[in-house]
């Protein structure tokens, strides 16, 4: 009897257990605590000021350093966010900050780092100031710079394009950043560096697009998720971020979002390339339909564009195929609706269109997955369906044998 005790109990702790794990779910991104800076604090290789990392909303994150040689996986273990400081210098004698210089990061640290985010780690990327285009070609998803280099110019436009927890127009609201203060209080919009559109993975999504003072335009605050984890890249410049102005303040409180950000206000509605695609992933069962809707905007506003062509493609899954065209509406969306005549698997979906350039624009890629259904005998319950009434009876089972036993 008392082994029959022990492996019932045993049974319903190992039933429970299951139950709990599979209700648990994926990694998801956290805000920041333990933070740590590649390549140091300081920002001396081009002049810019250091940000903040200390005193008032700054004094609950713990913050460290970590030079370029010394990037691995393990010296990552603890930290949830990482800021690649491009125009960090170092410390004499060696100097050995990035310096404007992502070779200064060898292959496997830039493995370990795009690594860091798709298991959950945050990347903040600053290169303020660096006067020539660095190079993200080697992120998980790539994309190039236009740098002004330092001018010092209080000009430009700074505009948020969308409503999400790293930026907000509504000046009641917490989020509220002033961009027209930013850029009259600081050089941080005449010197800041935007994304070039016609190279930039449609992964990325746009938070606030400008111009600078040589009138490039484009993206310059914008992120992206990768596996479980975060990317953000911020081109502003910090010169200007102690001189107490409301522009300063605004321009370290983009920073404290960045560090707060936790993704579950990230919608990813607008890419800076021109065209997005969603929902991102969506799960049903085989022979039923899907849509997807695509927004195509002027590359890096967010500005729609009515009257323009999109195809749509399953680029592979058990629906590989060019799905058809659609036309955008006032508001630059174009909807697609297909049935699944392929069976259970994953389609992963595209949309594209020409520009007035005559390039041709690609969205993000998006899932679909198709679940096999059952019936009758063939069916098999999901597990909390035949673990609960299993559990319950074990339970019994188990209280009955020791009310006998007693």
């Amino acid at each position: 009897m008392l082994v029959t005790k022990r492996i019932l109990y045993l049974g319903a702790i190992f039933i429970i257990a299951l139950i709990v794990l599979s209700s648990i779910p994926a990694t998801a991104i956290q805000a920041s605590s333990k933070v740590v800076f590649i390549g140091g604090y300081d920002m001396a290789f081009t002049g810019g000021s250091p940000l903040p990392i200390s005193g008032g909303a700054f004094s609950s994150y713990t913050f460290s350093t970590l030079m370029p040689g010394s990037v691995t996986a393990t010296n990552l273990v603890g930290k949830d966010t990482a800021v690649l400081n491009m125009a960090s210098y170092g410390t004499s004698p060696s100097y050995n900050g990035l310096r404007c210089d992502s070779g200064r990061l060898s292959g496997s640290e830039k493995d370990v780092i795009n690594n860091f985010v798709a298991n959950g780690g945050k990347l903040i990327i600053y290169d303020v100031e660096c006067s020539v285009g660095v190079n993200y070609d080697w992120l998980t998803y790539p994309f190039h710079t236009s740098n002004p280099g330092a001018t010092g110019s209080r000009s430009g436009t700074l505009t948020i394009y969308e409503e999400n927890e790293l930026s907000r127009t509504n000046p009641a609201d917490p989020k509220y950043i002033n961009t027209a203060a930013i850029t009259t209080d600081t050089d941080a919009v005449g010197d800041m560096n935007v994304a070039d559109t016609l190279n930039i993975n449609p992964n990325w999504c746009l938070d606030m697009t400008g111009r600078n003072v040589r009138g490039n335009f484009g993206a310059t605050h914008m992120y992206a998720k990768s596996g479980s984890g975060l990317f953000i890249y911020n081109g502003l410049d910090t010169n200007y971020n102690t001189y107490g102005t409301t522009g300063a303040t605004h321009l370290n409180k983009i920073w404290l979002q960045e560090l707060q950000a936790s993704g579950a206000d990230l919608p990813c509605g607008i890419s800076p390339g021109g065209i997005s695609l969603n929902p991102h992933t969506v799960t049903n069962p085989v022979g039923t339909s899907h849509t997807v809707t695509a927004l195509v905007t002027i590359a890096g506003t967010g500005i729609p564009i009515s009257g323009k062509v999109v195809t749509f493609e399953v680029v592979s899954g058990p629906n590989t195929g060019v799905l058809g065209t659609v036309t955008t509406d006032a508001s630059g969306l174009a909807s697609k609706t297909y049935s699944d005549n392929g069976g259970a698997g994953t389609d992963k979906i595209k949309a594209s269109f020409i520009d007035d350039t005559g390039a041709t624009r690609t969205s993000n890629i998006v899932e679909k997955i198709w679940e096999p259904t059952c019936t009758g005998s063939t069916c098999i319950p999901e597990f909390p369906t035949v673990a609960l009434p299993i559990m319950s009876v074990l339970g019994i089972m188990f209280l009955m044998s020791r009310k006998k036993h007693n």
